[in-house]
């Protein structure tokens, strides 16, 4: 077998997950851990709670816009099961409010949360197209 000294070798397949997308992933969990821990605590620190007393719609939408915003950032396959698995975690953890002491399940929390989900869902699209048809 003898090789032609011209012919290009075979671009290097790409790891599904770089060290920088590891550790992105990683810092992704980090996030959603933390919204389950603020949605379902029941003894919150006095600085979280009188921190978001009057802004607490607006606290539900940043975090799930932020984590909706990053996963279709980072993840590139299974778009659909990804937005499906976000609405459910988005409106799960309401619902998981029944289960604790001091918590309660709110129609404008849960609005809240799935209008940060879609527009951060809605963002990332745009991003996603940007990013593929400008940049790559």
């Amino acid at each position: 077998m003898q090789l032609d000294p011209g012919a290009k070798a075979a671009p290097y397949p790409r790891p599904a997950f770089s060290g920088l997308r590891f550790m992105a992933l990683g810092f992704l969990t980090l996030i959603a851990l933390v919204i389950i821990w603020l949605s379902l605590s029941d003894s919150l620190p006095k600085a979280v709670r009188t921190g978001v007393h009057n802004q607490q719609l607006l606290a539900h939408f940043s975090m799930h816009f932020v984590l909706a915003l990053g996963a279709l950032l980072l993840i590139r396959s299974r778009l659909w099961l990804t937005v499906a698995l976000l609405a459910f975690f988005a409106a799960g953890l309401e619902f998981a409010q029944v289960e604790t002491l001091t918590r309660t399940v709110s129609l404008e929390d849960l609005m809240a949360n799935l209008i940060g989900t879609t527009t951060g869902v809605a963002l990332g699209l745009a991003l996603r197209f940007c990013i593929n048809r400008f940049i790559r």
